[in-house]
């Protein structure tokens, strides 16, 4: 994926991949997700801080990993997030 712009030195990447019920993580569901963001951060040269591999619908109130994840990009002024 061309983003149409340079990444400068010094940022890290958190990846987040989701699965909104239980059959959709059997397979390869989260795992192709995750194998997605490792492969877009590294061809932009990207180093991965941390990684979230969550079963949580979109839908839920709290999402509590969803927003551990939106916190962490918070506190880290770093960090480029890769969603699948």
């Amino acid at each position: 994926m061309d983003l149409g712009f340079q990444i400068e030195p010094g940022f890290d990447g958190a990846i987040y991949g989701r699965v909104s019920y239980k059959e959709q993580e059997k397979g390869y569901s989260l795992d192709f997700q995750l194998k997605g963001g490792r492969e877009s951060a590294q061809k932009h040269g990207v180093p991965i801080a941390r990684e979230w591999k969550v079963r949580e619908s979109a839908t839920e109130e709290g999402r509590e990993k969803f927003n551990e994840f939106l916190k962490y990009l918070r506190r880290k002024s770093n960090i480029l997030s890769f969603l699948y």
